[in-house]
């Protein structure tokens, strides 16, 4: 192992975080329509294309055992038309499989982009986004929700 290799850095990695979360995740049981697969961006070496002011939004969802698919179902067939008025896009909508590092299950992993932090913000405080969370609220025991801005990576 030379001196920069990555496993050296994961005791420092481990030491420094608060909590880990590790997952493996797989096409299929799809809630949205996505613009990507797992399988097509690996079988085709696709990097998930972006423009500098986009925005990313990752959650791991986890339904309440009573009807939380289904209403979370409900909720995501009128925010994808939400979505798409406010120029999003549904990047990934796949099934957790396993946890690797984790104390935790999820039922879903969902990736939303947006053309701005403003696009973002417009959407959220819409009247139309409020009156489709009810079913949202409804639907979830628990979710993480990660908002991110890409980092442009080099050429292949």
């Amino acid at each position: 192992m030379n001196e920069l290799s990555p496993q050296k850095g994961i005791v420092d990695r481990v030491a420094g975080t608060y909590e880990r979360l590790l997952y493996v995740l797989s096409d299929g049981d799809a809630i949205y329509k996505a613009s990507y697969s797992i399988e097509g961006m690996h079988k085709n070496h696709t990097r998930i294309k972006f423009e500098k002011e986009n925005v990313f939004v990752s959650e791991l969802l986890r339904f309440k055992k009573q009807d939380g698919r289904k209403n979370y179902e409900r909720f995501a067939k009128d925010f994808s038309k939400i979505i798409k008025k406010y120029g999003g896009e549904v990047i990934l909508s796949v099934r957790t499989e396993m946890p690797i590092v984790t104390e935790e299950y999820w039922d879903h992993f969902v990736t939303f982009r947006y053309p701005s932090r403003e696009a973002l913000k417009k959407m959220y405080q819409s009247d139309e986004f409020q009156e489709a969370n009810l079913y949202r609220m409804k639907s979830l025991e628990r979710t993480i929700t990660v908002l991110a801005e890409p980092t442009p990576l080099p050429e292949k």
